[in-house]
């Protein structure tokens, strides 16, 4: 019977294989393409490039000189771009 558990990023996938007496298990995660990103504006591309970085909404706005409800909105703009409801789920497309 197979855990249940979180579900894992739609990039992540698992493969296994046996080595030297040894399972092993390799992740693999896609990186998006320049082609597969959509549309967003320099800002969001900053603040996407912020978040794979790890900084949190406060830091990137301190980073980018600007409000925390200014990089709300691009966040929430970003998340209808790229059709995601999470920062988890944006980060597992980039």
């Amino acid at each position: 019977m197979e855990r249940a558990g979180p579900k894992p990023p739609r990039a992540l996938t698992a493969e296994t294989f046996t080595l030297g007496g040894l399972e092993l298990v390799v992740l693999k995660y896609s990186v998006a393409s320049e082609a597969s990103v959509p549309n967003l504006s320099k800002a969001e591309r900053q603040v996407v490039k912020l978040l794979i970085q790890g900084l949190g909404t406060k830091d990137i706005a301190r980073e980018r000189g600007v409000s925390l409800n200014t990089v709300s909105n691009q966040l929430a703009s970003i998340y209808r771009k790229c059709g995601v409801n999470s920062r988890e789920e944006l980060l597992a497309r980039f």
